[in-house]
This record gives structure tokens, C-alpha cells and sequence, in this order.
């Protein structure tokens, strides 16, 4: 909250254009977060049906127009749709597509690694709705959650993990001489063989591969331990 009410400071983002993706159960925290240390800041938590929220994300107007500084919706969100009639044929339009139109200057995701998993629907949606946002956050207190390689979406989705070895977002041209873009799946599947070595089901760290991890985290994050937070 101290780093979006600095960048609000600086004009580097607009009230109104910030968003908080969180789990639903800490979404009112949130909320009580924002009033107990930036008060002068209001929050908004945008819930319901598709139709409530996507009519919110068409009344975003400029930062004049703005009623709340810092919206907050869950991740949820991300899998919702609805069947449109467009020129007599019935379309899925997913929500996270409108999200992208509103034009997020900051998105900060609380507990990032709800999209470690590159096959997920709500992985890709996610990271394709903000990709032009120019300010991202990632917070976690379980970044790889259950596996080493899980730290690499959340890494995709705050600077398409470019401090580590994976490959460009677009292969080679096709026959149409056109640039097919990777899949999420195939970019993790390139990361873990850069990192990671298969045995069985399992996939096990190269020699150096934690160290070299612990450092690129480094250069982009902070991390804060218990002793340094609690009494």
C-alpha cells in the first residue's frame, strides 16, 4: 500500500487504475488494510455476477472521474464467462478479455502463486489481462508452493521471467511466415529443463540451481523472515 500511495505520488499510476487481485477470504482485509495505513485512499471490492462486473470495468473512467482509488477482486474472476449472440453465432466472452481494456497502470497480486500452474485457465487469463500494466507486484508468503519450478508463472506474469534462461514469447515463423506465440505450458516446459532434471515423476534442481533461483529473486524481490516482522 506504501509503494501504490508513492507511485500515486509521483503520477506514475492513476487512482482508479489500480488493482488488487487477492482469495476471496482476504478481500475485506484488504479493505481494513487500506483504511488503517493510507486512509486518504479509498478501496472498492468488485464482486457478483459477470454483469456487475464488467459494467464496473466500463463506468473506469480517467483518474478525475474515479470513485474508489484501489479496486480488489479475486482470482475467481479470472474463470468467469458469459455467452454473447455476435453476428448470430453464440461466443464465450471471458471476463478477464474486459479487463484488459480498462488499462491497469499497477496490479498487484496477493499470494501469486494461486497461478504456479502454467495449464490452468485462470493462469493464462491472468497474465494475458495485464500484460501492458506497467507497475506489477507479486506477494507470497509460499512462492514455490508445493514444488522448486512453481516460482516460475508468477515470474512470467510480473516481467515474463526475464532474468531467467526460457525462452522468447514468440517460436519461429509458421508456413503463413507469421510468429506463433509459445503456450504458457510449453514456456514452464523450457524453464524446467533449463533448471531441472527429470527422475521418474519427479523433477530434481541442476547442481547451482537454487542458488542461481535465490539470486534472480533477488535482483526483482524482498523478502521479509518472522524475526524480522514479529515480536
Amino acid at each position: 500500500l506504501m509503494a501504490i500511495d508513492k507511485r500515486i505520488q509521483l503520477k506514475q499510476v492513476r487512482k482508479g487504475k489500480i488493482l488488487i487481485v487477492c482469495p476471496t477470504t482476504v478481500m475485506p482485509n484488504w479493505i481494513k488494510e487500506i483504511k488503517r495505513h493510507t486512509p486518504h485512499l479509498s478501496g472498492k471490492i468488485l464482486e457478483g455476477s459477470f454483469k456487475k462486473r464488467s459494467d464496473a470495468f466500463f463506468s473506469l473512467g480517467d483518474e478525475a472521474e474515479a470513485e474508489d482509488d484501489i479496486l480488489i477482486i479475486n482470482y475467481e474472476a479470472f474463470t468467469m464467462k458469459v455467452k454473447e449472440e455476435i453476428m448470430g453465432k453464440s461466443v464465450e466472452v471471458p471476463l478477464a478479455k474486459l479487463m484488459k481494456f480498462s488499462g491497469w497502470d499497477m496490479v498487484v497480486l496477493d499470494e501469486c502463486h494461486k497461478i504456479k500452474n502454467p495449464e490452468a485457465q485462470r493462469t493464462g487469463a491472468l497474465i494475458d489481462a495485464f500484460s501492458e500494466s506497467p507497475y506489477k507486484i507479486i506477494m507470497s508468503g509460499t512462492i514455490n508452493a508445493n514444488k522448486l519450478h512453481d516460482v516460475h508463472m508468477p515470474f512470467v506474469f510480473l516481467n515474463r521471467a526475464a532474468q531467467w534462461n526460457s525462452k522468447q514469447r514468440h517460436r519461429s515463423k509458421n508456413d503463413k511466415g507469421e510468429h506463433e506465440p509459445y503456450t504458457f505450458g510449453e514456456l514452464h516446459g523450457d524453464f524446467k529443463d533449463a533448471y531441472f532434471v527429470r527422475g521418474g515423476w519427479n523433477w530434481h534442481p541442476r547442481q547451482g540451481t537454487v542458488q542461481n533461483l535465490r539470486e534472480r529473486f533477488e535482483e526483482v524481490g524482498v523478502r521479509y523472515e518472522k524475526e524480522e516482522c514479529f515480536t
